[in-house]
């Protein structure tokens, strides 16, 4: 899937290229597995800006939900491996990955299921809501939204 915006010279979220080796190094060092189809778009191009503004969540109350994202993060910093601060200088819940966010806000993966779901904080309120059952269905549900 190509979901980066390639013509952006000044992407902050766009690190360095990556590759499989140092991937899996990253994997080792947090004790993780990155899903498949994220190892795919990192392998891509190493985290950046995205084609999307919007993930569609569903329904609540009759109306639509969506959730405005416009980057995803690479492994690196800034990036993946910022994931343990953001942990514990906003409290947020153990066992998750942080790959998009700034603030107060940040999707995550959920590794307390297999295959790790993706949801969505908001660190004020310490709300949760879970947006997909795998990073693959959170590419497949992202949309550009006016």
């Amino acid at each position: 899937m190509d979901i980066w915006v390639t013509n952006y010279d000044a992407d902050p979220y766009k690190l360095g290229d990556i590759d499989e080796l140092t991937i899996n190094a990253y994997e080792r060092s947090l004790k993780l597995k990155l899903p498949l189809s994220y190892k795919r778009i990192l392998q891509n191009q190493n985290g950046g800006t995205i084609k999307y503004n919007s993930i569609h969540v569903g329904g609540f109350q009759e109306e639509d939900v969506y959730l405005e994202i416009n980057h995803i993060y690479g492994v690196g910093y800034p990036g993946l491996l910022d994931s343990p601060y953001l942990i514990k200088e906003w409290d947020l819940l153990q066992d998750i990955l942080v790959f998009n966010g700034e603030g107060n806000a940040w999707f995550a993966l959920d590794y307390s299921s297999e295959p790790p779901h993706v949801i969505y904080i908001e660190a004020d309120s310490k709300e949760v809501m879970k947006v997909a059952a795998s990073f693959e269905e959170f590419l497949k549900n992202l949309l550009i939204k006016n």
